[in-house]
Parts: structure tokens; C-alpha cells; sequence
């Protein structure tokens, strides 16, 4: 859309004590760009080369007035004519200065110089307009705004000869003047000897502005009333094009908040729903304070959230239209969205990223794609928050967490679909944690086979085996509760299927927990009745899923050690151990192969009980019981004990006595688990008699000496009612 903000007066005088005319235009431009609204395309025409010069040069020292040195919002850049390209140059220009992504909203760049193309060959001047028809690359990943200065007849060549870019302008302002001719000594500076032009310096004292306070006169009411048509209008269109932040969402009612609101009263009543204990106030502004003591001053981002805040409420002051807005909050949401997810564990940060996500949402159309992404990080926000289960109603926030995936769902944007369901299976399944689990895996199962259909290994390889995983274990989880045969078979093939992509050589640590979880599915599957396996095809034998799981578990350990990933290690060697024990109770096998198929039982079971010790008193969380560790190694020393083929009397009485101790001390950490310590019990009990059957009185008192003398009482009585 084409907005002229002045009409075109080609007969006016050159005048560098800027005119009337020229003020008006000028104090509107500056308006526009003292808003800092992100992405905005703005064309200044002007054919006066000094006027341009003198204009661009108050532009850069008036909005730039009181800026970090490091960080002025407006940088002027000179059009390389051998390379012209305006995008590379921001892009460079960020680079070196530009420190931390989430400021790049902060900064507006001014192109000046694209009438030296004039004197070009035509191959520049293609170039030129080339690189602006490409201006939808450009917007997918940028923040700051452009403003490009033309000349008339390059303004007219942009419109016929590159019209994707002319789409995409959101103002246009025109400065009434004579035309300059284009020197013919054109120098080039390159951006690597001249990143930032210093305008300052291209102003002659004597051709200044006159009046010693260079104070512009203020706009007149239609010209502030015109001012706020064009941006409501322009950005409305912006809306088409918009691609940054994160994803989903369809129509909900929520309110909107006015644009007469103070940014200190912008809260989220619903929210104080998901944390019943939360006495603080939700507010955006009292939020932000809390948090900024905690953040690195010396990285420069100390200030970066208030400077957000004032923003947001100069926009409010000036009535900037909720798509302005929108880009706001979500450029603050984005920030504290991305130090949480680097380590952040304050509430408050947390709190921040989530209501700025929920007040962009709020504003946005939710047929904007910015609106699908937004969506998509307000769920995984609500869905953080069930995380922190001792301050907040987990399953309050992971349904909130659900309804806001669901959202973006509404909208048919299929490059974030797959992401949202996968999402939302997520959600799903740490719901059946809590309340309705088989219905809840149900739909999770539901989630992840719609997010594959809308991926494919061949175009997103490791978002297709991510969920591939996240539907192993989900159908895992379901056999728990109903047809294992069937759900345990559909964990494997997932499992199998995400193996196409993690490989040890490149992803070792997901690899590993991908094996391990294998074995353990057929682990599970050698539980189930040889009737439910037939039902469902498998011919196979307990012994050939136990094997396939050892092997399974075996590829894990390379890449889980007790230095690099203890308690994952343990894990794996602790089921490992429990598939070799069962491995060996399998009626075909030969007794020295049972022997040693023991043996190694042991093995991993002790590599396990000695890697858990040397986490100290209070290990991190476990994904096993290292108590039922102890008891098990007791029972595999036991069976060890009772072949009565391979080993000595005397060499079965020790393996006796280590079945006894490992089953006692299970005992021991189980006091206040009796439905747990009792067959620990029973089983020390049974060893007893079996010493005593085996080896005599004399026997049976040498084991009794190792009992500990608060169990042997209790033991003695068990021993005599036996």
C-alpha cells in the first residue's frame, strides 16, 4: 500500500533551512521512528541530496539522544554500489554490533546512497533490485526497522521492477526539493572500513537548521490524527507477512486489553488459579524488577526488560494498533522464554515469559501466523509451570497447557502442526501422571501419530524421531494398563523406527536412552502369556526377547558411564541384570550357561549398587529402587548356590551366606515398607533353612553370626515356625 504523507512539489526551491512543508514530513517520519515499532519497511524520498543528508543526520542524532553508545536505535549505512545489498549490510552491521539477538528489535537502519547506483552498470543496478524482490527471506528472521532513502526515479524503478519489496512498505514520506546530480567520483566505503557513517559530520555549521535549539514545531492535531491512520492501517498489513516467535492457537475469547491500560496494571487473573499459594502480584512490571537483580549486568541485559516496558507503554501512550503491541510483549516474552530455557529457575522469570506470551495472544488475530508460534510457547510455558509441582496446580497448568495447543491447532499452518501435536502428546502423557491415565495416554498415542503424518523422516528427521520415542514410551506406558501384548509390540516398532535416526556415532546420549528403553519394552514382553503374543502374530520365545533386550542394553552402556552419565549408567546396568537373571532361569539352556548367564547377572547388579553409592547420601532421583537392587542380587546368589553341578559344597555355603546378607539388608531399608520387607524377610528366612538343610547345625550357626542383632530375633522366630 502506497502512502503519501506529503503531496509532491517538484517546483519548490531547494532549501536546506528545511521548509514549512518539510517540517511536517520530517516530524512525522521522526514520529514514526521514535515508536521503535519492529518491522517496519519506510521509504523517505528525496531528490535534494544535501536535504537528505541534513535530515538523516537529525534523524540519527535525535532518535539516538541518550542511547548506549554500543546500542544507538537508529545506524546509518552507506549503500555498497559494488555489493548492493542493504540486507548483508544490517546483517553484517549486527554482527559486529548487534551482542545479543533478542536487542535486535532495539536498533532502526537507515540506507542512504542508492542514488550512486545511478552511474552503475546495469548489472549493479539488477543487483540492487534483485536483493529487495528477496525481501521475504530478509523478514522471516529480522526485527529492526529499515528505512531506504530514493531519489524519485528510483523510487518509481522500485515500484515497477521489484514490487514483492513495494508490498511489503509500510509508509512512505516525501521531501520537497530541487534534484542533486549524481557525482561522478562515487567512492565506494565498505562496510568492513566504515560500518556506521557518521552523518554528524556532513553538516556545514553554516547550512544548520536556524534557532540555537533546533526544536522542530509540534504536529498539528490532523497531522498526529493522519499519523495514526497510516500505522493502524500499514500494520494491520504487516500482519500477512509476519513470521517470528514461536507457534499455535484458534479463537478464544479473551479480552483485549485497552490501550489506555498502564503496562503496570497488565495482569492475568486466571493464572493466580494455577498456583493456590502464590501471594505475590502478577504484574508485569513488579515481575520484571524482581527478576532483574538476578540477571548478568556485565552481559549488557540487565536493562533490556525495563527498556521493554517503557517502550510498551509509549506505544500505549501513542495508541499504536495491537499488532505494534503484539511485537512488543512477545520480543519481552521471548526474552524470558529464552533464560528460562537456558537455567533460569526464578518463578518470576517464568512468570514474565508466560503472561507476556498470554498478553501478545490476547492481541494478536488469530488468523496471524505469529499467532500459531505465540500459541505454541505459551503452551510449553503452561506446561513449565506443571513442573514446579510444589507451588503450582500441576494439572491446572497442563490443562491450560492443552486448551492453548489446542488453539493453534485452529489454525491451518502445517509447518507448525506437527510441532504443536507433538506438543500436545507431551502434555497428554504428564496429564495420565496425574488423573485419568489410560485415557489420558489414549489421547497423548492420538497426538503423536497425527504429529507423523505431518512429518516425514526424509524432511524432518529429528523431529520424526523425537516423536517416534515420545510414542514408544507413551504406548510403553499404556501396557501398563491394558493389552500389553499389543501395546508393548507398537513400543518396540516406534523405538525401532526413532533408531533410523539416532545412531551412536552422531547422537550417542539419545541413542542410549533409546536402547535402554528397548530392552526394557522387551523386557516387558517376555511377561506377557504366550496366548496374548500369538494373538497378536509374535511366535517368538521368552528367550529371544530376553536376548534381544541384553543386546539392546549392552548397546546403551558404551555411551552411559558411571563418569559421564551415573545415573543413567545404573539404570541400564540394573536392567540388564535383571534380564541376564531371568535369561538363566530358561529351562533349555545348559547349566554352564546358566552358570555364567548368572555370573553376569551379579556383575551388573554390583556395578550398579557401587555406582549408586558413589552418589553420595542423597543420590539425584532414580528411575529404579536400589533396594530391590540388593534383594535381587540376594536371590541370583541363591540360585547360584543351589546348582548342585558346578560348584563345591563349601564354594555353595558362600554363596548362601551373600544371598542372606543382600537379602537382609534389603530388609533393613525397607522398615517402613512392610509390603516390601516382608517376602524380603521370607526370603532370608528360606536361606537359612536351605544352609541348614545343606551344611548342618554347624553351618547354619556360622550364617546366623552374620545376622545383624536387631533381625535375628524376628529371623530365629520365622526360622523355628518354618
Amino acid at each position: 500500500m502506497q502512502l503519501l504523507d506529503s503531496p509532491s512539489t517538484a517546483d519548490t526551491p531547494a532549501n536546506i533551512a528545511i521548509s514549512k512543508l518539510n517540517h511536517s514530513t520530517y516530524a512525522a517520519l521522526k514520529l514514526m521512528l521514535s515508536l521503535r515499532l519492529r518491522r517496519q519497511v519506510i521509504l523517505a524520498v528525496c531528490d535534494d541530496l544535501m536535504l537528505r543528508d541534513t535530515l538523516a543526520a537529525r534523524l540519527q542524532t535525535e532518535l539516538c539522544q541518550g542511547s548506549h553508545p554500543e546500542m544507538p536505535y537508529l545506524v546509518s549505512l552507506t549503500l555498497d554500489v559494488h555489493d548492493p545489498n542493504p540486507f548483508g549490510q544490517i546483517a553484517a552491521w549486527l554482527t559486529h554490533h548487534g551482542s545479543f539477538p533478542y536487542l535486535r528489535g532495539f536498533y532502526g537502519f537507515q540506507i542512504l546512497g542508492v542514488e550512486r547506483l545511478t552511474r552503475q552498470p546495469a548489472l549493479a543496478q539488477s543487483q540492487f533490485l534483485n536483493r529487495l524482490r528477496s525481501i521475504d527471506q530478509y523478514q522471516a528472521g529480522r526485527e529492526s526497522t529499515l528505512l531506504l532513502w530514493l531519489p524519485r526515479p528510483w523510487l518509481r524503478m522500485v515500484q515497477r521492477s521489484a514490487p514483492e519489496f513495494w508490498e511489503w512498505h509500510t509508509a512512505l514520506f516525501e521531501f520537497a526539493g530541487d534534484p542533486t546530480p549524481v557525482p561522478s567520483d562515487t567512492r565506494v566505503i565498505s562496510i568492513d572500513q566504515c560500518p556506521e557513517l557518521d552523518l554528524s559530520k556532513s553538516i556545514a555549521p553554516e547550512r544548520s537548521l536556524p534557532g540555537a535549539s533546533l526544536e522542530l514545531p509540534p504536529l498539528s492535531p490532523s497531522l498526529q490524527e493522519n499519523l495514526r491512520t497510516i500505522l493502524t492501517q500499514d500494520l494491520a498489513q504487516l500482519d500477512r507477512h509476519v513470521q517470528p516467535v514461536a507457534m499455535p492457537a484458534p479463537p478464544i475469547p479473551q479480552p483485549v486489553i485497552p490501550a489506555s491500560v498502564p503496562v503496570t496494571e497488565v495482569t492475568l487473573p486466571d493464572v493466580h488459579k494455577l498456583m493456590p499459594g502464590w501471594t505475590g502480584t502478577l504484574d508485569l512490571a513488579t515481575l520484571v524488577a524482581a527478576t532483574t537483580g538476578a540477571i548478568a549486568a556485565s552481559a549488557g541485559q540487565a536493562d533490556a526488560p525495563i527498556q521493554l516496558l517503557e517502550e510498551i507503554q509509549v506505544m500505549r501512550q501513542h495508541h499504536a494498533p495491537p499488532m505494534a503491541l503484539a511485537g512488543a510483549y512477545c520480543t519481552l516474552g521471548r526474552l524470558y522464554r529464552d533464560r528460562v530455557e537456558q537455567g533460569d529457575r526464578q518463578l518470576e522469570s517464568l512468570l514474565v515469559a508466560l503472561l507476556a506470551h498470554k498478553t501478545t495472544l490476547d492481541l494478536l488475530d488469530n488468523q496471524s501466523p505469529l499467532w500459531v508460534e505465540v500459541a505454541n510457547d505459551l503452551g510449553n510455558l503452561y506446561w513449565m509451570l506443571s513442573r514446579r509441582s510444589s507451588e503450582v496446580d500441576a494439572v491446572a497448568a497442563l490443562v491450560q497447557a492443552i486448551y492453548t495447543y489446542q488453539q493453534g491447532l485452529q489454525c491451518p499452518t502445517g509447518q507448525s502442526r506437527a510441532m504443536l501435536l507433538s506438543n500436545l502428546g507431551a502434555a497428554y502423557s504428564d496429564l495420565a501422571q496425574h488423573q485419568d491415565s489410560e485415557a489420558n495416554l489414549q489421547q497423548a498415542i492420538t497426538a503423536y501419530q497425527d504429529a507423523l503424518q505431518h512429518c516425514s523422516f526424509e524432511a524432518e528427521p529429528a523431529r520424526y524421531a523425537a516423536t517416534q520415542n515420545n510414542l514408544g514410551t507413551t504406548y510403553w506406558n499404556l501396557a501398563q494398563y491394558s493389552q500389553p501384548a499389543v501395546y508393548l509390540a507398537q513400543a518396540i516398532a516406534a523405538y525401532r523406527e526413532a533408531l533410523r535416526y539416532y545412531t551412536a556415532d552422531q547422537e550417542p546420549v539419545p541413542y542410549a536412552m533409546i536402547q535402554t528403553n528397548l530392552g526394557t519394552a522387551y523386557w516387558n514382553l517376555t511377561q506377557c502369556s504366550p496366548a496374548s503374543l500369538q494373538e497378536i502374530g509374535l511366535t517368538v520365545t521368552p528367550e529371544v526377547l530376553l536376548r534381544r533386550a541384553i543386546a539392546a542394553y549392552r548397546s546403551a552402556l558404551p555411551h552411559r558411564t558411571p563418569e559421564t552419565a551415573p545415573t543413567a549408567y545404573a539404570a541400564t546396568q540394573n536392567n540388564l541384570g535383571t534380564a541376564y537373571w531371568h535369561l538363566a532361569t530358561q529351562a533349555t539352556l545348559p547349566a554352564t550357561k546358566r552358570v555364567d548367564l548368572l555370573q553376569r547377572a551379579i556383575a551388573a547388579y554390583t556395578a550398579t549398587l557401587k555406582t549408586v553409592h558413589g552418589l553420595g547420601a542423597e543420590p539425584p532421583p532414580l528411575t529404579f529402587d536400589p533396594v530391590a537392587t540388593q534383594n535381587n542380587l540376594g536371590t541370583v546368589y541363591g540360585l547360584l548356590a543351589a546348582d548342585t553341578t558346578q560348584f563345591s559344597l563349601e564354594t555353595r555355603f558362600q554363596h548362601w551366606v551373600r544371598s542372606l546378607s543382600h537379602h537382609l539388608a534389603a530388609v533393613q531399608h525397607w522398615q517402613t515398607k512392610p509390603d516390601l520387607r516382608q517376602p524380603a524377610m521370607n526370603a532370608a528366612s528360606s536361606v537359612v533353612q536351605k544352609i541348614y538343610q545343606t551344611c548342618g547345625a554347624q553351618g547354619q550357626a556360622i550364617a546366623l553370626s552374620k545376622v545383624p542383632a536387631n533381625l535375628l530375633p524376628e529371623l530365629l522366630q520365622r526360622r523355628s515356625a518354618g
